[in-house]
This record gives structure tokens, C-alpha cells and sequence, in this order.
């Protein structure tokens, strides 16, 4: 199977293990005489049997990734440094208290609104360039 497809099986099975957890939790303990909605000890074995093939199919794809594995890195580091660009203040000039009541205060920058989003633009540029290799290497690796 192609490594695109099994980063999809990989959230579905994340997701299955989820919902049967979710059911053993809300569904273990019932008022003694009202009957069970579901068999837990089946639900249980089906979480076994989930997690295992989870963690199979993540020691198979993290084998696959391993050349690519810097990129991963570089992708997720991009992906925060974008996030870290866009909390930058760049309120700069004279700016008066919200309610009127208080002292106009002088602000500067150092890096100003335009070179923020200069940074911005080729920090989303380089993230796009490296999605598309990681993208292209999903679909023609097989895992």
C-alpha cells in the first residue's frame, strides 16, 4: 500500500480506537438489573486488536519516512515559526488609551507590518514547497 494511503488508515484506526475507548467508558458501569448495551470484554479485545494494528501500521510508516524524516521535521518547524511570525506586534506611532483616560504612548518596531508579511510570504512559501515534496513521496512510496 502507498504511504498516502496509510497515513489515512492510520487516522482511521486512531478514530476507531477512540469511539470503542469512549464506549467502554460511558458504558463499563450500569445500575445493577438494567441490562448492557454493549459487551465490554468485546469491546475490549476489539481495542486490543486496534491498538496493535495501530501500532504495526506506525512502525511501518515510520520505517518508510525515514528518508524523509528531516523534511517532517522542517515542515512542523515551519508550520510554528509561520505561527510565531504572526503573533509579532507591529502597533507602531502614537497611540492613545482605548477609554480616553489614559497618556498617548509612542511606539516603535523593529520589524514592521510590511516585513512581516514579507516573512510570512516566504516562510508560507517554503512550507508549500515542502508539503509538495513530502505529498509527492507519500503517494509514491510503498509502505
Amino acid at each position: 500500500m502507498k504511504l498516502s494511503k496509510a497515513l489515512k488508515l492510520k487516522k482511521r484506526l486512531a478514530s476507531d480506537l477512540t469511539r470503542l475507548q469512549s464506549k467502554v467508558q460511558s458504558n463499563n458501569s450500569v445500575l445493577k438489573g438494567n441490562t448492557l448495551k454493549y459487551d465490554i470484554n468485546e469491546l475490549m479485545k476489539g481495542i486490543s486488536d486496534k491498538r496493535k494494528d495501530l501500532i504495526n501500521l506506525k512502525i511501518s510508516i515510520n520505517n518508510a519516512n525515514v528518508t524523509i524524516q528531516g523534511k517532517i521535521y522542517e515542515l512542523a518547524e515551519t508550520k510554528s515559526y509561520i505561527q510565531f511570525l504572526k503573533a509579532i506586534n507591529t502597533e507602531e506611532g502614537i497611540v492613545t488609551s482605548r477609554y480616553g483616560d489614559g497618556p498617548s504612548q509612542n511606539y516603535t518596531v523593529i520589524i514592521d507590518e510590511i516585513q512581516k508579511d514579507s516573512l510570512i510570504t516566504k516562510a508560507q512559501d517554503k512550507l508549500d514547497s515542502i508539503q509538495e515534496e513530502i505529498d509527492t513521496f507519500n503517494y509514491t512510496t510503498t509502505v
